[in-house]
């Protein structure tokens, strides 16, 4: 009996290991609510716990956004005055607000989520077995396909399962290493 216990509690543990095996990308388009015309297309590359956001076509490492919701830690690439900053730090979470409407995005089923005081709706799918989301946006029970904050909205436009590989999701290294006060309080000086 005992060797049967041991039997279904491996296969069951290794169900689950493999179901956090993946790797995945999503394209969103990112909207300035003041100028819509203005679009940019951005490419989140996420597995179960890591995440790199940047521009889609990009050579720069600049406003590269990386997440590791394991160690609740992020690390950002941002130009200013014409030097790049690394940013570390931790993660902030949101406190979201799951509700009850439902919505297709990208052929996914999509719940609504708000958090500060409504004035932020995010859409995520369970069917995506990752808490990631775009840019700073993190902490859902499934990939966050959409989201719409005061100044901006972001859509998915196309996922992806991308070949499984060993080599792990990697944090940008290159820039002046700042924390994300420090990098505040220099941008207010000028």
């Amino acid at each position: 009996m005992k060797k049967i216990a041991f039997l279904l509690f491996f296969g069951i543990l290794s169900l689950v290991v493999h179901a956090q095996d993946f790797r995945a990308s999503a394209l969103y388009a990112v909207k300035n609510i003041a100028q819509p015309e203005q679009t940019s297309n951005y490419l989140l590359t996420f597995d179960a716990t890591t995440s790199i956001y940047q521009p889609e076509k990009s050579i720069a490492q600049e406003n590269v956004y990386y997440k590791n919701i394991a160690n609740s830690s992020f690390v950002a690439t941002k130009k200013w005055n014409g030097k790049i900053y690394l940013i570390s730090d931790a993660l902030i979470p949101f406190d979201w607000k799951i509700q009850s409407e439902t919505k297709l995005i990208s052929g996914y089923h999509c719940t609504k989520a708000t958090a500060q005081n409504g004035q932020l709706i995010a859409w995520f799918t369970e069917g995506i077995p990752s808490n990631q989301g775009p840019a700073d946006y993190f902490g859902l029970p499934g990939l966050i396909l959409e989201v719409t904050a005061p100044k901006m909205t972001i859509s998915c436009a196309k996922i992806a399962l991308l070949p499984n590989t060993k080599e792990a999701i990697k944090a940008p290294a290159q820039g002046i290493k700042v924390t994300q006060k420090q990098f505040d309080e220099l941008v207010k000086k000028k």
